[in-house]
């Protein structure tokens, strides 16, 4: 079975999303406002097979 990365900006944000698919799914806090934080956030993931990027417009629930 292959993981499946959820990110957010917070790791709390992800984690929820990620325990929500459940399976091997896990949540990854990455900024892109920040990008010199990216490269350490990412520093364990070894391969992607597929990457989806989404953006949206920040709201008062999301950190």
């Amino acid at each position: 079975m292959e993981t499946l990365l959820i990110t957010s900006r917070t790791t709390a944000h992800a984690d929820t999303v990620a325990n929500e698919i459940g399976g091997l799914t896990r949540g990854l806090a990455v900024d892109l406002s920040q990008p010199e934080t990216i490269a350490a956030a990412l520093g364990d993931v070894r391969e992607v097979d597929n990457l989806v990027i989404t953006a949206n417009a920040a709201t008062a629930d999301v950190a």
